[in-house]
């Protein structure tokens, strides 16, 4: 995603805990934009230093509770400029289906909010049922394909609109 964002012309920052992650990301970028550097969400130390931050499926694994969730909160506020913009991809679920973090996205986005964003939107993406099917069972392309594109019309579905697997959030930093 960081070779993504630099070639739509951003500056940016990729983050990672894992050094050989990083060694990886290194090697498949040229020059200097992206930067890596290694740390984990919990220790995030920046200080008004983006514009925007993209997390993708890590927050859920990185968190193992709500006093977690807070200081990475915490963290990614302070690390944002004033107005900066949050937008997370994450798989956040209670029960069988949690990662790491144990929680329902109420109370997710609650955490959010709390920690001084403005929730522009929460978005259910991926149809958790479909993905169990897909996950487990070797399916030709045109078959999981089409199993994918009905999870995501059934999603529409008032009664199964809370059915995603990951939610997209998009949030805004409010000022201190």
């Amino acid at each position: 995603m960081s070779r993504w964002f630099v070639s739509r012309g951003a500056r940016v920052t990729g983050v990672d805990f894992s050094n050989g992650a990083l060694d990886i990301a290194r090697q498949m970028s040229s020059g200097n934009n992206p930067e890596y550097y290694c740390a984990s969400m919990l220790d995030l130390a920046d200080k008004n230093k983006f514009d925007a931050i993209f997390c993708w499926g890590s927050i859920a694994i990185a968190c193992k509770d709500s006093r977690d969730l807070r200081k990475v909160m915490a963290n990614l506020h302070a690390a944002l400029k004033d107005r900066g913009e949050l937008l997370l991809l994450e798989p956040i679920h209670a029960g069988f289906l949690h990662r790491v973090l144990d929680m329902n996205v109420k109370e997710f986005v609650s955490i959010v909010r709390e920690s001084g964003f403005d929730i522009k939107f929460v978005k259910p993406l991926h149809f958790w049922p479909a993905r169990l099917l897909l996950a487990y069972f070797p399916m030709p392309k045109w078959l999981t394909e089409s199993v994918y594109h009905i999870g995501q019309l059934l999603m529409k579905l008032p009664v199964l609109s809370n059915l995603g697997d990951y939610h997209a959030i998009h949030a805004v930093r409010m000022s201190n």
